[in-house]
């Protein structure tokens, strides 16, 4: 005969203790997470769409600023900063001319918008110093959709980039509460949504 091992109180009591702090540890796991996305301004997002990845994005912007303007110094960043030889800094994704002195420089971003002032100013200054005509600069930042929510809202003053969109062009916020534009070698820095 076959014998079946029953268990004893103090192993039961055992097994449930077990399967107690696994449980808590899963809801410690959740609520970190929750707290985690509210810290961020929202709820936890899901993992962007193929339509809201990055590379889909400077795509879909460099593709509609194409039909206005020519790339003369290439079509992605890498060609971008190798022509206007940018290195070791990174540049910014699309340089256009309308070939009258007319450049724009723009750059498409989630969220870190200082990664893309930086971005814009290194291919601004590297243009500058190309000997090409330069009569005027147009400075875009283009964003992904939730982050231009955040940045054209009027429920707050500021977004918690620090940042917010006024008409078209993106300020900052200083310490005491006075907004003001973000400029580049002084030019204004528009905001647009990514298209």
């Amino acid at each position: 005969m076959k014998s079946t091992s029953v268990p004893q109180p103090s192993q039961a009591k055992g097994l449930k203790v077990l399967v107690v702090l696994s449980v808590l540890a899963l809801m410690a796991l959740l609520l970190a997470q929750l707290m985690s996305a509210s810290q961020s301004g929202g709820t936890a997002s899901p993992p962007p769409s193929p339509r809201d990845d990055g590379e889909a994005r400077e795509a879909r912007m460099r593709q509609e600023l194409s039909k206005e303007w020519e790339q003369p110094f290439g079509k992605k960043d890498t060609e971008i900063a190798k022509s206007l030889r940018i290195q070791n800094r990174p540049c910014a994704d699309f340089v256009g001319t309308r070939g009258n002195g007319e450049y724009l420089i723009a750059e498409s971003k989630g969220s870190d918008i200082g990664g893309a002032i930086r971005q814009i100013a290194n291919t601004l200054r590297a243009l500058r110093t190309q000997g090409v005509e330069v009569k005027s600069v147009e400075l875009r930042i283009y964003f992904k959709p939730d982050v231009w929510a955040r940045l054209t809202s009027s429920d707050s003053t500021i977004s918690n980039y620090g940042y917010k969109i006024a008409g078209d062009t993106l300020v900052k916020q200083m310490v005491d509460g006075q907004l003001v534009e973000t400029v580049i070698d002084g030019i204004k820095v528009l905001g647009y949504l990514v298209p």
